[in-house]
C-alpha cells in the first residue's frame, strides 16, 4: 500500500510562510529543501532519495534519452523561431545560439521529471505546497541568467519545474496549499542568479587566412606563436556589456507557445511536457531582444569575412559572440574550438558536459590523445603555473588554494 505523503519542493527559508503547515507527512523533495548553515547538522524533516548516481547503465540510459530529446527539440526549435524570426537559420547555426541553454534545460527538467515519476510509483499525495509566484517572473534573461537560476541556494526555479510536472502529471488532485511568501525578497533573490556577458572588439590584421582569435585562453606565447605562424593579428579592445530590454513580450511568447504545442506527439510525454512549458524558460536573448542582439554582432569590430573562428568558451554564454557566429557558419566560416575544461571528451554520450563543443564546432582541439567524433589530439593551451608559484611548505598535507 502507497505511503500518503505532504509534498515539500522548495528551500524552508525566512522568506517562506510555512511554520503553520509543519506536519508530521511533511516529506522534503530533496535534503536541499532544509539546508543548515552545517551541512553536516541532520534535518529533522525527512526527505526522498531516487537516484543512485552509481548506477552506470541507468547513468548511460538517461544519457541516450536527454540526447534524443535534444536533437528533436532542437529541430523543432530551429522551424519555429525561423517561423517567428522570419529567418533562414540552419539547425546548426541555431545550435550555436540555443544549444547550450537547450541541453541545461533538458537535464534540469529530466532530473526532476524522474524524481516526480519515482514518487509517483512509491507514494501517494495527499497535500502538494505551491509557492504563490507568477510563472513569469522566472523568463531568464540569456543563457547564464538560465544556467544559475537552477542552481540558486533559495531553490525557488527548481520549485517552479516540481510545480509544473506535478499539475502536468494531474498528481495534485487531492489538495494544493498555496504558500505566501515575500515577493520583494523573492524578486531580490532571482535578481542575483543575473550575469551579464562582457564582449568586446578586435583589431584584425591578416596577411594570410582570415583568422580570428575570441576568449580563447591560450597562454600569451601560444597565441603569440599562432600569430607568427598563421601570420595575423587579433588585439582585443575595451570590454563592454551591452544593456538589453528588461520587457518581456507575453504576446510573442504565447504566439510561440501555441505553435510549440501543436508540435505535440502521442508517444512522448516528456516531450509534450517540455513543449508545454518552453515559452515560459526561453532567455529573453532568443525572442524579444534576438534582433538587437544580431544588430550589435553585424557592427562590432570583428572580421566581416573570416575563414576561421577560434575560441575556448565564447560559444557558452556570450549571446553577441553566438549570433555572430551562427551567421558567419552560413557563409562558409569554419569554427575550431579549443577544449576548455572537463567535458566534452568523456562517456555516457557526454551526457551535460560540452557536448555543445562537439555539435557546434568543424573542429575540436583537445588536450591530449582524445579522439572522438570531429576532434583532435592537440595540447594543454592554458598557462601552465609552475611549482614555484605557489609559496607553501611541502611538508604541509593540504594546499589552499
Amino acid at each position: 500500500m502507497k505511503k500518503n505523503i505532504n509534498l515539500i519542493t522548495f528551500d524552508l527559508n525566512k522568506d517562506i510562510n510555512f511554520k503553520k503547515y509543519n506536519k508530521t507527512k511533511n516529506i522534503l523533495i530533496g535534503d536541499w529543501c532544509n539546508l543548515k548553515k552545517n551541512y553536516y547538522i541532520q534535518n529533522k524533516i525527512a526527505n526522498l532519495d531516487f537516484y543512485n548516481l552509481n548506477n552506470i547503465r541507468q547513468r548511460t540510459n538517461d544519457a541516450n534519452e536527454i540526447e534524443n530529446l535534444y536533437k528533436s527539440l532542437l529541430i523543432i526549435i530551429t522551424k519555429n523561431f525561423n517561423l517567428l524570426h522570419k529567418q533562414n537559420f540552419t539547425t546548426r547555426s541555431w545550435e550555436i545560439i540555443v544549444g547550450r541553454w537547450l541541453h541545461t534545460l533538458i537535464c534540469d527538467i529530466y532530473a526532476r521529471w524522474q524524481i516526480i515519476s519515482k514518487l509517483k510509483k512509491n507514494y501517494k499525495l495527499s497535500i502538494f505546497y505551491k509557492l504563490n509566484l507568477k510563472d513569469d517572473i522566472f523568463i531568464p534573461e540569456n543563457t547564464v541568467h538560465y544556467r544559475m537560476m537552477p542552481r540558486a541556494y533559495h531553490q525557488y526555479y527548481s520549485h517552479f519545474l516540481f510545480s509544473k510536472i506535478i499539475e502536468f502529471m494531474k498528481l495534485n488532485k487531492k489538495k494544493t496549499i498555496s504558500i505566501n511568501c515575500n515577493l520583494t525578497q523573492v524578486k531580490k533573490e532571482l535578481e542575483k542568479s543575473k550575469e551579464e556577458e562582457f564582449v568586446y572588439g578586435m583589431f584584425s590584421k591578416s596577411l594570410s587566412k582570415n583568422i580570428f582569435l575570441y576568449k580563447s585562453s591560450l597562454d600569451r606565447k601560444i597565441a603569440l606563436s599562432l600569430f607568427k605562424k598563421y601570420l595575423f593579428i587579433n588585439y582585443p579592445f575595451k570590454k563592454k556589456i551591452y544593456k538589453l530590454t528588461n520587457k518581456k513580450n507575453i504576446t510573442l511568447r504565447n504566439k510561440l507557445h501555441k505553435k510549440l504545442i501543436s508540435e505535440k506527439k502521442n508517444n512522448n510525454i516528456l516531450k509534450n511536457f517540455i513543449l508545454e512549458i518552453l515559452h515560459l524558460t526561453i532567455p529573453k536573448s532568443f525572442l524579444e531582444n534576438f534582433f538587437k542582439i544580431k544588430k550589435i554582432s553585424n557592427n562590432m569590430q570583428w572580421p566581416t569575412n573570416p575563414n576561421y573562428i577560434l575560441t575556448s568558451y565564447g560559444h557558452y554564454n556570450d549571446e553577441i559572440f553566438k549570433s555572430y557566429c551562427a551567421q558567419k557558419r552560413m557563409s562558409g566560416t569554419k569554427i575550431y574550438v579549443f577544449q576548455h575544461g572537463a567535458g566534452g571528451i568523456f562517456d555516457d554520450g557526454d551526457f551535460f558536459g560540452l557536448r555543445i563543443d562537439l555539435n557546434c564546432a568543424d573542429r575540436i582541439l583537445s588536450w591530449g590523445k582524445n579522439i572522438k567524433e570531429n576532434s583532435k589530439p592537440f595540447f594543454y593551451t592554458k598557462k601552465i603555473l609552475s611549482e614555484k608559484t605557489f609559496n607553501f611548505n611541502k611538508d604541509n598535507k593540504i594546499l589552499f588554494l
